[in-house]
């Protein structure tokens, strides 16, 4: 199946600098993916490497999204090489986006007439035992994921 495949890189500081056992963390850095098949669906992914961690990097997954070009096959996107794990996984991410979008469509009858609404993103909890007390107001406001820095210290 054919899609227009679209990235942006992109740079965003954080409010506060996270503090992890390889040191302060300032910013985030990565690159979003965009999948827009013949239907009009759309899909988004993230891939956002992590230096500390060795896998890709930044500039090497832009270049794998220059390489792929405007429009491609699915099979072809989903061919990335398995050393840039992070692009396979914002790839995936969209084409999963794409897939429960489709599937929503022919559901739509089964769900409930109003679920609430929640965040489609993790809640980045503090180190040590402060963080529990966060979970209760994350949560008021949509966070169903936590994220927990352990071993900072």
């Amino acid at each position: 199946m054919l899609c227009r495949f679209q990235f942006r890189r992109y740079r965003v500081p954080f409010r506060a600098a996270v503090r992890t056992a390889h040191g302060l963390w300032l910013e985030r850095e990565g690159v979003i993916v965009r999948l827009e098949f013949a239907s009009g669906a759309t899909g988004l992914g993230e891939a956002s490497p992590i230096a500390a961690f060795g896998t890709e990097t930044v500039e090497e997954i832009e270049a794998a999204c220059g390489a792929i070009g405007e429009w491609g096959e699915v099979g072809r996107l989903t061919a990335v090489p398995t050393k840039l794990a992070c692009l396979r996984n914002a790839i995936a991410t969209a084409c999963a986006e794409v897939q429960s979008k489709e599937n929503a469509a022919d559901d739509s009858a089964s769900l409930p007439p109003e679920s609430p609404p929640y965040l489609a993103v993790a809640a980045l909890l503090a180190a040590g035992k402060s963080a529990l007390a966060q979970i209760p107001a994350k949560a008021e406001i949509g966070f169903r994921v936590f994220k927990w820095k352990v071993g900072v210290g």
